[in-house]
């Protein structure tokens, strides 16, 4: 494993997991406030989003690439957007031999927004993620 403040470098044997983060650009989002507490952010990008608690995110997920041999597999943007605030120490990576599958999973927060993610990797194809507070 190998970390700094906005990369960590999991992997095993042919297995190499590279997940990077990046500072909240508010200027590339657009936000929706609670009519009864304008102060709070709903939605961003009109979506619901994870790892703040009404506050505006300060870190974001800029990438996941894996690389498995010499295939190399990158998340799409879709895998990602949405997930505010990684904590990229508490990530961890579990590979199902058997069925081909490697499992991404983070505890990630800003303390009261915290939640989980996990992403799934089958035969070398992202298939999906799932998402659950932890709290």
């Amino acid at each position: 494993m190998t970390q700094s403040e906005n990369l960590i470098k999991l992997g095993k044997d042919s297995i190499e997991i590279v997940i990077t983060q990046k500072m909240f650009d508010k200027s590339k989002h657009k936000f929706k406030y609670y009519k009864e507490a304008d102060h709070q952010i709903e939605l961003i990008d009109n979506k619901k989003y994870w790892g703040d608690d009404g506050e505006m995110p300060k870190r974001e997920y800029q990438s996941i690439k894996i690389k498995v041999g010499q295939r190399i597999i990158e998340l799409p943007k879709s895998a990602l957007e949405n997930l505010y605030e990684p904590s990229l120490a508490l990530t961890q990576v579990n590979y199902d031999k058997e069925n081909n599958i490697i499992y991404i999973q983070s505890m990630n927060s800003d303390g009261a927004g915290g939640y989980e993610v996990i992403w799934k990797i089958e035969k070398g194809i992202y298939k999906e993620r799932f998402i659950a507070y932890g709290f």
